[in-house]
């Protein structure tokens, strides 16, 4: 009967001969590279993205301008009329004016060797003026003292007119009754009852009537002639002297329109040109300004804001419609704020 051997142990471990199998450098590893279909199809994927953007893609330029903020329908800018002191200001900033209104009083004295200059010129215009009154009221004097002796010349011309119109009636029935007479003698000269003679004294008689009768009318016409000389005399004096009147009157208004101008030297009011609010204030009470200066800033009262830009030539090539922009505020930090 046999016996079988069993198998011989390994004198080692398995660990140990794993341990003695590896190499100082560590485990080899062998390469396997990229398939080259991979790497073709990411390089189309590349040339085809690259042509797109040259094609199709833009690049955004970021310019940075400066501007103004300003009403659509603009703003009003109240100028000084005269070089003098800002005497009182009557408004402040943000306040809503009315046309007309006062704005700022601007004083405008002027001092000379014999004391403020406006007020030596508004003397020397009273007294004309004072002059001028005077001598309206001695003209309006005279003249109705002339139209009191004209008007009581044409009163005896016509008190007279009518007595010599009463002799004159008279006159004319004497002349009746004489040339009725002298009718009467020259029948009773043909029968033969009077004397030719005394047919010869009536018709004297009614001749020296004739001619009293014509010297009476004659006086009649030199009185109506007189008359209306007088009226004539009286409208002319009435005209001279609305003539006159009118001539004073002028030089008076003249005289008023300097007094007002001399005031105006020395103090003027700026007042508003329209409706608006009191935007900027260029000038506190008691500085010195100048004809011409601004010292006032109108905004309307209802109107849209428009922005100005101004971009430089560099920039104003690429600016089209349609752009966004973005505004910064110098009076609100866009850090806080942030951008509009």
């Amino acid at each position: 009967m046999s016996q079988s051997v069993p198998p011989s142990s390994p004198l080692f471990r398995n660990e140990v001969t794993a341990a003695q199998s590896q190499q100082w450098m560590g485990a080899i590893r062998l390469a396997q590279p990229v398939s080259s279909w991979l790497i073709a199809l990411v390089a189309a994927f590349l040339s085809i993205a690259l042509i797109a953007y040259i094609t199709l893609g833009s690049i955004t330029k970021k310019a940075r301008v400066t501007g103004l903020t300003l009403p659509v329908s603009g703003s009003l800018s109240v100028i000084a009329p005269g070089t003098g002191v800002l005497r009182q200001l009557l408004v402040k900033e943000g306040q809503i004016v009315q046309a007309g209104q006062a704005l700022f009083e601007l004083n405008t004295e002027r001092m000379g060797d014999q004391g403020e200059i406006t007020a030596l010129i508004a003397q020397q215009l009273a007294a004309r003026q004072h002059s001028l009154e005077t001598e309206q009221r001695q003209r309006s004097a005279q003249t109705r003292d002339k139209k009191s002796a004209l008007q009581s010349r044409l009163s005896n011309l016509q008190t007279e007119q009518q007595q010599l119109n009463q002799e004159i009636s008279l006159a004319q029935r004497r002349q009746e009754l004489a040339q009725q007479s002298l009718h009467k003698f020259e029948q009773l000269e043909k029968s033969g009852y009077v004397s030719t003679a005394q047919t010869q004294q009536k018709q004297e008689e009614s001749l020296d009537l004739s001619s009293r009768l014509s010297t009476l009318q004659r006086n009649q016409l030199q009185l109506a002639a007189n008359q209306l000389a007088l009226r004539a005399e009286l409208t002319d004096l009435d005209n001279q002297l609305a003539n006159d009147q009118s001539q004073l009157a002028r030089s008076l208004a003249s005289l008023k329109q300097e007094s007002a101008e001399n005031s105006n030297r020395k103090s003027t009011l700026i007042t508003a040109p329209q409706d608006g609010i009191v935007s900027v204030l260029s000038y506190a009470a008691g500085q010195t300004v100048t004809v011409g200066q601004n010292v006032l800033t109108l905004l309307p009262k209802q109107s849209e804001l428009e922005v100005q830009l101004y971009a430089p030539s560099r920039t104003a090539g690429f600016v089209s419609a349609g752009q966004t922009v973005l505004i910064r505020y110098q009076a609100f930090p866009y850090q806080k704020f942030g951008l509009q």
